[in-house]
């Protein structure tokens, strides 16, 4: 990608000091459903660390033979589990999850109802071929001892944890040390991808839990899980199972991520490489036949309710293909609303196939960027024509123009203004005389002429504006000249008042300077400088981003002010931001994109 320079015209030094609608015809023509006279198969599970779980071996033809993940689904899995007199299943997990699956891969195309009493009365397939090896072998979760369940929770995957004790009784989870990290644990244990929150009642015994007390027995005390834990109870604990201090006012609590798709390797949040989550594992989806309409349910489906700009593939990417030969019409709500061939029915992409299925999503305000303003209302336009960010030279740049991507940036208006002195440009540029109406609902609505590139762009021409009125959690910064410093301010609720923090971490100040249309921030040296205050209040408590957020608004922690709020003056933050480029030492800075 290349890169947009620009120098800025002050001086300023500073020191660095440190159930779906599917068609299922994959298969059809040599299925065999067996009637109910057929010799039943054994079945055994391989490779779990309980009993209760594992890869799925069937005793077939004097000898063990696995099963191709090819349409398994968790109506296979019960049948498999009552087969082995457990109650039923956890989860249907698919892409060779439990690995080292050895001899053959028997069948394939598993269709049961869930009531069948052995897998041998279910419809399937033979495997004829070597397409579908090891690396798909299906496997299963039976209900046992440590499965879980969510209790009086309003929507899925939220609620009280409960979990199945060894006589068969539900008993709930100290809150004690409960943690993302152990929340994370038992949603993946649910067949979720990750969680979202863990909800301890802060405030026992003035409280009930934030899903109500359970009752029974309270099974765990003092989980301690890591990441990589498969089961809660592959966790430490301080109290033995069924062990504890606590009273059901402390019962854990718990928010799964229940978004099945996601976004992976493009280079803004609106595109990437479409991957689903399934049977345990995210995948990919074979490109073949990939459409537009496919792209516009994909989309809506992230949450883009304007669906898709283009589809794009994607290199890259080791998890499974999932999903293939997609049929959407592009009015459906969710991929799985969509005809496709049915859940790792892969037909068109090899497992070494390089390629997937991607998206870039209509996302208007994710189009345009405004760099380099003392506030995030205002700057210099960065326009995004698919991946390549650029700036636009237009000599006719009026309030119109400015009127229209304002809006399209959630603004009620703007204007064609300079905030920002510019010096020698180099670059990305887009040479575009635009002409809007003013009513357009985004600048790519407009037309406009692709004007003969000249040596060299006249700094003037350089499309910028300032938008208005501000919006909530608007960013400036004031009490200093320099528009890439000063103490940070935020817009809530009609006015303008502080953020503050007991602890402004580095990721946080990033996050700040991008929000504010900076690179990032530099570090260790805000401190050293003072900047003018006014008499406004503090709106913001306290905020603690993660190395990815744009915006501070998608930090994972962020107190609005209350009446109760304890800050003072000495918790305001500050932050010093460079543009985009290196971190130099000198009186000019070179802004690149």
């Amino acid at each position: 990608m290349s890169a947009v320079h620009i120098t800025m015209q002050y001086t300023f030094i500073v020191i660095l000091l440190g159930a779906c609608t599917l068609s299922l015809f994959a298969g059809a023509q040599n299925s065999i459903t067996s009637d109910s006279d057929a010799v039943p198969w054994s079945v055994r599970l391989v490779g779990g660390i309980y009993e209760s779980e594992g890869r799925v071996e069937v005793f077939q033809d004097s000898q063990w033979v696995t099963i191709c993940d090819s349409l398994w689904s968790i109506e296979e899995a019960t049948v498999v589990c009552r087969q082995l007199n457990y109650s039923g299943a956890d989860l249907a997990l698919v892409a060779g999850l439990f690995v080292g699956g050895q001899g053959a891969v028997g069948l394939t195309n598993m269709e049961c109802n869930g009531m069948e009493s052995n897998l041998s009365t279910c419809k399937y397939d033979l495997v004829e071929d070597t397409r579908c090896g090891h690396s798909r072998d299906a496997g299963v979760v039976c209900t046992s001892q440590g499965s879980l369940r969510l209790a009086n929770g309003t929507v899925p995957g939220e609620g009280r944890v409960e979990i199945l004790g060894g006589s068969g009784e539900w008993g709930t989870i100290c809150d004690d040390l409960w943690d993302k990290i152990d929340a994370g644990v038992a949603c993946r244990q649910l067949g979720y991808p990750d969680a979202l929150d863990a909800l301890v009642n802060r405030n026992y015994p003035n409280s009930q839990p934030y899903f109500g007390p359970g009752t029974g027995t309270i099974l765990l005390d003092g989980l301690s899980c890591t990441s990589d834990k498969r089961h809660l109870r592959d966790c430490s604990v301080t109290k033995g199972w069924g062990t504890h201090d606590c009273g059901h006012g402390e019962d854990a609590g718990m928010e799964c991520d229940t978004k099945l798709t996601r976004l992976v390797d493009g280079d803004y949040d609106d595109e990437g490489r479409i991957e689903v989550y399934y049977g345990g594992r995210w995948g990919r989806i074979c490109p073949t036949e990939w459409s537009v309409e496919d792209a516009h349910v994909a989309c809506r489906e992230l949450g883009y309710p304007l669906g898709a700009r283009n589809t794009k593939l994607f290199d890259g990417g080791d998890g499974p293909f999932l999903m293939d030969d997609m049929q959407c019409e592009g009015n459906e709500t969710r991929l799985t609303d969509c005809v496709f061939p049915g859940f790792a029915n892969v037909q068109n992409c090899a497992e070494d196939h390089t390629h997937g299925a991607g998206v870039i999503c209509n996302k208007p305000s994710a189009v345009v960027k405004l760099l380099s303003g003392s506030g995030s209302f205002e700057g210099i336009v960065e326009y995004r024509i698919e991946s390549e960010p650029g700036l636009i030279c237009d000599s006719d740049w009026s309030d119109k123009e400015a009127d229209v991507l304002c809006r399209q940036l959630g603004y009620q208006h703007g204007s064609n203004e300079k905030p920002v002195s510019l010096g020698p440009l180099s670059g990305t540029i887009y040479y575009h005389d635009y002409h809007c109406i003013g009513t357009e609902d985004q600048i790519g609505d407009c037309t406009f002429t692709v004007v003969p590139r000249a040596d060299r762009c006249d700094p003037d021409h350089i499309a910028q504006v300032v938008c208005g009125p501000p919006i909530d959690f608007d960013l400036r910064m004031t009490g200093n000249r320099f528009s890439e410093q000063g103490r940070l301010e935020v817009f809530l609720k009609g006015e303008w008042g502080y953020v503050a923090a007991g602890y402004f971490s580095r990721d946080s100040q990033d996050t700040a300077c991008r929000h504010l249309g900076f690179a990032g921030a530099l570090y260790d040296i805000y401190d050293d400088f003072e900047f003018a205050r006014s008499s406004r209040p503090i709106l913001i408590d306290n905020i603690m981003c993660s190395d990815s957020d744009m915006k501070i608004n998608d930090c994972y922690r962020l107190e609005l002010s209350g009446p109760n709020s304890t800050r003072q003056q000495s918790d305001e933050v500050s932050v010093l931001c460079f543009p985009y480029g290196k971190k130099e030492l000198c009186d000019v800075y070179t802004l690149t994109t």
